[in-house]
């Protein structure tokens, strides 16, 4: 059985040609809990927000100027996804972006040669047809708190949308293994087991290296 990866980006832009990913959250699930993140801010080589972007999300070209490339942190961030069922909403989006980023790198392979793609919007409209089905009405019709999300960020939209997807999934009990957690919405994990401590991973130099000897017979 395959680990669940829940991810989100933010960009400078909606064009993954000519924008960049500045943010990336991940929160890797196991019996339908968090048990590692992944985080990392990435300096966009001077390619700002646009003015609508930067409105969503806050980030600005002065903050990211210290932080590292896309190249600095690939490796970790595929070892972190690899073989799992990687769980995102509007997935062409932000897969659009992550593999225009390995090009930009020249990594051969793609995010769908590594693990299997979950589009959570998909699941959505087919569970709530002619309904608004983006991560604030899902979060509302599960009752998800979701106050503190006045600005969009990588990891805590990663939060929110592995709730929602725990419950879009309550009848997937041989997956999840949290049948007895289901009962009703907003309570299918006990908030006192979502906020234990999890392992963060941020990509470090050693963190890279190591990571991309793993990578190496892939590429």
């Amino acid at each position: 059985m395959r680990d669940v990866v829940v991810l989100d980006t933010e960009t400078t832009g909606l064009n993954d040609k000519q924008d960049r990913i500045i943010e990336i959250g991940a929160i890797k699930l196991q019996g339908g809990r968090p048990v590692s993140k992944f985080h990392a801010y990435v300096n966009a080589q001077g390619v700002e927000s646009s003015p609508a972007a930067l409105a969503v999300h806050g980030i600005t070209e002065k903050f990211l100027q210290d932080k590292p490339i896309f190249e600095d942190v690939y490796m970790a961030l595929l070892a972190f996804i690899s073989d799992v069922d990687l769980v995102i909403h509007n997935a062409p989006f932000d897969v659009g972006f992550l593999n225009a980023e390995l090009e930009r790198v020249n990594y051969s392979a793609r995010v769908g040669d590594i693990c299997h793609v979950v589009d959570t919007y998909v699941m959505a409209k087919q569970k709530f047809p002619g309904q608004k089905n983006n991560l604030d009405a899902l979060c509302k019709r599960f009752g998800i708190a979701n106050a503190h999300r006045t600005l969009h960020g990588a990891l805590l939209d990663a939060d929110l949308l592995a709730k929602v997807y725990l419950q879009m999934s309550m009848d997937q009990s041989d997956i999840l293994q949290e049948t007895e957690a289901l009962a009703s919405p907003g309570t299918l994990v006990g908030e006192e087991r979502w906020q234990a401590p999890v392992a963060m991973l941020e990509a470090s130099a050693i963190e890279v290296e190591a990571d991309a000897a793993f990578f190496d017979h892939v590429s």
